[in-house]
């Protein structure tokens, strides 16, 4: 048997045996964190435009499935309790840079906003807007946690 397929038969034998063991296959998705049962609290502030009043809310969202939300929020805190918990990941890490550290200048809206508190014990203080692409895909992804319209 020539050496290519001999490689190629290898191959596909380690991942069929990875794939068919206990715990193989793919990762999981980096939105698991949702499932994960951490603790949530979070203090929103969100400015419609600079000409606007400055609106508050609040989000506390315990293991054991226990919800407080106020503001904006209180009329749907399960739902942002679970944007918040998909999303843990981002909002600790903030919005990313473009690739070679560049974003598309260009202004999406006025709205604004800051989020600060902690999630699973760690501290969260994220600045919101929409003045590039790469704020702008931020705001997108933690956009349910903001009131609508």
């Amino acid at each position: 048997m020539p050496a290519r397929p001999l490689v190629l038969a290898a191959s596909m034998l380690t991942l069929a045996v990875v794939l068919l063991a206990p715990g193989g296959g793919p990762a999981a998705p980096a939105d698991a964190d949702a499932a994960k049962p951490i603790r949530v609290s979070l203090s929103f502030s969100f400015q419609r435009d600079s000409g606007a009043r400055l609106r508050q809310a609040t989000l506390i969202c315990e293991p054991d499935g226990r919800i407080t939300a106020s503001g904006w929020l209180a009329n749907r805190p399960k739902r942002a309790c679970e944007v918040a918990r998909r999303q843990t990941s981002l909002l600790l890490a903030g919005p990313a840079r473009g690739e070679g550290g560049t974003c598309l200048s260009q202004v999406y809206g006025p709205q604004r906003g800051r989020i600060y508190g902690t999630l699973a014990s760690r501290g969260v203080n994220r600045a919101v807007s929409r003045t590039d692409s790469c704020r702008e895909r931020f705001y997108q992804a933690v956009r349910p946690l903001f009131p609508k319209g």
